[in-house]
């Protein structure tokens, strides 16, 4: 789907508070980058030389990343892809849900006019 890359930058930034173990897990974030980078390389290509920045925070902890790409692909893949995206509302396939309270009411019986309450004893407009 996608046809390549055309810039690929990432910062991290990691500690753990221990100098020893920082430095230790700089050095596993680099091989993490250079598998993501040969998987990727493997795969698409890239326009230019991706840019990477691990830096080993001592003395404080955490791992902070920065990702920033920019991939190429044609419209064609995006437009088909579209209907099963759920951020955009896809994958319903054209289904129009019923308000909440009438599908409510499909599985307990009347409406709810009260402001759902009723089936909740102790809550606001519910039988106690």
């Amino acid at each position: 789907m996608v046809e390549s890359v055309r810039r690929l930058e990432g910062q991290v930034a990691v500690g753990t508070g221990d100098p020893a173990s920082t430095a230790f897990l700089s050095g596993v974030a680099w091989a993490a980058w250079g598998a993501l980078l040969a998987s990727v390389q493997s795969r698409i290509r890239i326009q230019t030389p991706p840019r990477v920045e691990i830096t080993p925070r001592y003395g404080q902890g955490g791992v902070a990343v920065r990702l920033h790409c920019i991939l190429q692909t044609r419209l064609v893949h995006v437009i088909g892809a579209m209907p099963n995206l759920k951020v955009l509302g896809g994958g319903r396939h054209g289904r129009k849900r019923a308000p909440y309270g009438q599908r409510h009411a499909a599985h307990h019986g009347e409406p709810e006019r009260d402001g759902g309450g009723q089936h909740h004893p102790g809550r606001a407009g519910g039988d106690a």
